[in-house]
């Protein structure tokens, strides 16, 4: 398995945001990231990539 690089966890996470926030709004978004103390996927802690990135991909799939 390989492991993504800190850019490649920003991007995926980024996009999935994007998707998320076009199904439930920018405040939906804004509270995965606030869970995680952050404003954006920039001010996340690289240990919270991976839950942030699946809490977001399962509102994107939803």
């Amino acid at each position: 398995m390989c492991q993504l690089s800190k850019e490649d966890w920003l991007m995926n996470i980024e996009n999935t945001a994007a998707e998320a926030e076009k199904k439930y709004g920018a405040e939906a978004v804004e509270f995965v990231f606030k869970k995680y103390g952050a404003t954006c996927s920039e001010d996340l802690n690289p240990s919270d990539y991976s839950e942030v990135f699946g809490e977001l991909y399962q509102m994107s799939v939803d």
